[in-house]
């Protein structure tokens, strides 16, 4: 512990707290967000004996300590009385306030017919603290509807003068399902049918046309790209939330990439995304600009957690100031914003993109490959390296020299064509002046889990300034919904304190209402479990084991693939298999075919391979009589909901596996300043939360039946260092699950 922190650290009385008051936090946090209500509400110490409360020494923060001292001296108490007198005046306005929202939500009611009992304790959880301008944590379990909920939430906000309310999701994809729910409620709904929606569009949704047209003229394969461009790139049947507010916005879409990736075959369409929107003679400029001037006269406005951060970090001169935010997916939104404010470079990609433009290898692609092989010849524990000035590094010095040989070639004019070569040199440069420590930053490298791929990320190591202001900026309220705001700990009880410290939350102005879980979701499907005998086989090796048996992960993955075999053969429908890495993925397709599963049944995510065209296939198998095998990755662990909605007997997807848990999906830097800081403790959180959302893929209806949950990860059951509390805590998970048998 470092010198500052000792000074900080303050003996003080706990005196006694309602256990339910602020259930999700820890002991420490409690007192501190009931000290920062407190004073922030203006209260006055309530004198109470602190002569028989049991002490504790934490750590206090300057300005919390600075503030408990001016209020001891204001009313002549010790610091001591002081602590424990703003302890029980917040605890005493929580359970006033408390009291009164819950008087508010007991005569709440969705204004949308057919509301199920459990979508409407959600809507009533998130508009009890919308009333009162709260910043909710809102979870519910997949399947309840709570997107609708969200979207009736947005509606009253507006229609009660907050606005604009800013309604964010990840991905174009999860918006779309929110613009179909808004949609409904605009239809259904006892809502003004004036309320005008709008869709704020990155750049990225759109084609580039010159490029596009210049490679068409001198490639020409492919007609149908042809055809659409020579037809002015016009609107595609197509399922796209663009589209629809383009249409109600009363502007055509023309040149959208959703379509350009429908139509292209044999071209690379994401090479012809439109970057930037600052060329205002472009067509297509005009017409993004168009869009998105009309989007922001709208009272709600939807768009991506990308833009609503880029927005944020350019002072709102894109989108207006929020008053109301309603963020869903909200356990994705600090890697999102994370992302922004970073920048990353994969030696992979950039040596691919310096290829394109040169059939030779060139300086540029001659120094990036050395700076690769030499990140790649670093034994980096947990698949990740420090590279911050003064970090104990062996090879820092050839780093350098390797980044500043590949600044020094990427700067030639003749690279600026290269697609995203601004952000490479960005990044490059960021990462030497964090080693040379010309900058306050963090940098990285991480790899992939086959260890073939480093990618460098260089940027801010903390979010907690940046979130504390965009939370500010929300006057009217906010609300953070996902299906794991809330993770198991040992014992089974649910937390949320992780989420709310990622997000930098004010404790003072936080609701936590109860998660909504449907009973449905985990009574449902039969869990099956490996028997004992089994679990060492299909535990995954760790590091050290690999480091002396090559091959250790592969007859891992060989024992995973037989013991797959049994879920496929058994599945009455279509079966997803969630995996980390793309080697796995590849090696199970080869195990399952060796073992005489048929090539056409295995669907295989590979990368650069869009999360959707797979889903099309997948679904298109189905259709044709297959049961289909699906073994996916990356997004495919968050957001899909793959249901038959037309089959009276959906057996699209019956049978979910998780081959192995997600550690260390989460690579952002701001994770990484985290890992450093806390070690094991937020790998274990970020895990929780992702294998709660790969869990969720299987159920999203209260009418499916005949669903399957196959746990292969036999790590959970044998030694494992350092992840005994994820251990415990996915068997609490798994013990949720009545209906359990052993393979």
């Amino acid at each position: 512990m470092n010198a500052a922190a000792v000074l900080n650290q303050r003996s003080v009385p706990l005196i006694p707290v309602d256990a339910d008051l602020l259930p999700n936090k820890t002991k420490v946090d409690v007192y501190r967000t009931l000290i920062a209500i407190a004073l922030k509400e203006g209260l006055e110490p309530v004198l109470v004996d602190t002569k028989s409360a049991d002490r504790l020494t934490m750590f206090l923060q300057p300005i919390l300590s600075a503030k408990i001292a001016a209020k001891a001296a204001e009313y002549k108490l010790s610091f001591q009385e002081s602590f424990a007198g703003l302890t029980a005046a917040g605890a005493e306005w929580l359970k006033k306030s408390r009291l009164e929202m819950q008087g508010i939500a007991a005569d709440i009611r969705p204004p949308f017919p057919g509301a199920r009992p459990d979508q409407a304790k959600f809507f009533q959880g998130i508009q009890s603290g919308l009333q009162f301008n709260m910043i909710v944590l809102a979870e519910a379990s997949t399947g309840v509807g709570k997107g609708r909920a969200l979207c009736a939430a947005a509606i009253l906000a507006a229609e009660q003068g907050k606005t604009p309310v800013i309604v964010a999701a990840p991905t174009l994809k999860v918006l779309g399902q929110l613009w179909k729910e808004m949609e409904w409620l605009r239809t259904n709904g006892s809502m003004r049918k004036d309320l005008a929606c709008s869709f704020f569009p990155g750049t990225t949704e759109f084609v580039h046309k010159e490029k596009l047209l210049a490679f068409l003229e001198s490639h020409g394969q492919d007609p149908d790209v042809e055809k659409w461009a020579r037809n002015e790139g016009a609107m595609l049947e197509s399922d796209n939330p663009l589209k629809s507010a383009m249409l109600s916005m009363g502007i055509e879409p023309r040149w959208l990439m959703d379509d350009l990736r429908l139509l292209s075959i044999n071209m690379p369409p994401d090479d012809f995304t439109l970057r930037s929107a600052n060329n205002e003679s472009s067509e297509v400029s005009l017409l993004v600009k168009e869009t998105r001037d009309r989007a922001c006269a709208a009272p709600i406005i939807f768009c991506t957690h990308a833009m609503l951060a880029i927005s944020h970090m350019v002072r709102w001169t894109l989108l207006p100031e929020p008053s109301v935010l309603i963020i869903d997916e909200a356990h994705q939104f600090e890697q999102n914003v994370a992302n922004i404010h970073s920048n990353s470079v994969s030696m992979f990609s950039l040596t691919s993109r310096l290829n394109l433009q040169s059939k030779s290898p060139t300086a540029s692609v001659k120094a990036v490959r050395k700076l690769w092989s030499l990140l790649q010849s670093i034994d980096a524990p947990n698949d990740r390296l420090n590279l911050h000035a003064g970090h104990d590094l062996l090879q820092a010095e050839a780093i350098k020299q390797c980044l500043a040989d590949a600044i020094a070639a990427l700067k030639s004019k003749k690279h600026d064509n290269v697609d995203q070569i601004k952000t490479d040199r960005q990044s490059l440069t960021n990462a030497l002046a964090v080693m040379t420590g010309e900058s306050t930053d963090r940098a990285y490298v991480s790899y992939s889990q086959d260890k073939r791929f480093p990618s460098i990320l260089a940027g801010k190591s903390s979010l907690s300034l940046v979130l504390g202001s965009l939370w500010k900026t929300a006057t009217g309220g906010c609300v953070l919904a996902s299906a794991t705001i809330y993770t198991q700990d040992r014992y089974g009880d649910y937390k949320s304190d992780y989420i709310a410290d990622v997000l930098s939350l004010p404790g003072s102005r936080t609701s936590t209402p109860p998660p909504v879980i449907a009973k449905w979701v985990t009574e449902v499907p039969v869990l099956h479990l490996p028997s004992k005998d089994k679990c060492g086989a299909l535990a995954r090796p760790g590091q050290a084991i690999c480091k002396t048996n090559p091959v250790a992960e592969k007859q891992w993955i060989g024992h995973v693939a037989e013991n797959l075999l049994q879920a496929t053969d058994k599945a009455q429908g279509g079966t997803m298999v969630l995996v980390t890495a793309y080697w796995q993925a590849e090696h199970l397709h080869d195990g399952l075919m060796r073992l005489g599963v048929q090539k056409e049944r295995i669907i295989l995510q590979q990368r650069g391979r869009k999360l959707a065209v797979s889903e099309n296939e997948f679904r298109q198998l189905h259709r044709e009589g297959v049961r289909p095998i699906w073994i996916a990755l990356g997004s495919a662990w968050t957001g899909l909901d793959i249901r038959d909605k037309e089959s009276k007997n959906d057996t699209l997807l019956t049978d979910l596996v998780i081959a192995c848990c997600p550690i260390g999906m989460n690579r952002t830097n701001t994770m990484n300043a985290r890992i450093d800081k806390y070690k094991t403790h937020p790998i274990i959180k970020e895990a929780l939360m992702m294998l709660k959302q790969g869990f969720g893929r299987l159920m999203r209806d209260d009418k499916q039946t005949g669903r399957h949950l196959w746990f292969l990860d036999g790590r959970i059951w044998t030694e494992w260092g350092g992840m005994k509390d994820f251990q415990q805590s996915v068997g609490a998970m798994l013990r949720n699950y009545p209906n359990r048998e052993e393979f």
